[in-house]
């Protein structure tokens, strides 16, 4: 399986005293952090008590429910092999619009199951979507965040020339 979480940002106005490279610097250093900050913040939140009701994953069967509180397992974790595997390699595409943070999971975890006329069961949850899901809360957060980091980036970019005057 892999999983990606993709994120799309509005494209901004020119700042000014910041040129069009500058602003496309800017941006994709911007996208690169969201998307480190969503796999160390964020990603775990998928594997804490409580997920299944805050991301609106979809029903198990109760004797998974009952296995699982047996177990004392948080939600997407039978033996933490999907999230070991989603926490420990991942690849970051970050640019001037957006990023994406690439996961590899186990083989039976997908994006999408496929469908009953197409010889599946349907009873297989989507784990791969699961994962990447996000609350509205932690949009919104995310985005105060990235507000606050561009501006800074941009102060950065004012005080980066990449040219010289020569006198």
């Amino acid at each position: 399986m892999v999983a990606v979480y993709a994120f799309q940002i509005r494209r901004r106005p020119a700042a000014e005293g910041v040129s069009g490279r500058g602003m496309d610097r800017a941006a994709k250093q911007l996208n690169r952090e969201m998307g480190e900050r969503w796999h160390q913040l964020y990603l775990p939140r998928h594997f804490e008590e409580g997920a299944a009701e805050r991301y609106d994953y979809q029903p198990r069967a109760a004797r998974y429910k009952a296995m699982k509180s047996r177990r004392g397992l948080p939600p997407l974790v039978y033996r933490g092999t999907l999230k070991q595997l989603t926490k420990s390699s991942h690849v970051i595409r970050a640019y001037p619009t957006r990023f994406s943070v690439q996961m590899w999971g186990p083989r039976y975890a997908t994006m999408r199951p496929r469908p009953p006329e197409r010889g599946g069961t349907n009873t297989r949850p989507a784990i791969g979507a699961e994962v990447v899901k996000s609350h509205p809360d932690e949009e919104r957060e995310m985005a105060a965040w990235a507000s606050r980091r561009f501006v800074q980036l941009l102060d950065a970019e004012r005080g980066s020339s990449s040219t010289e005057t020569i006198r």
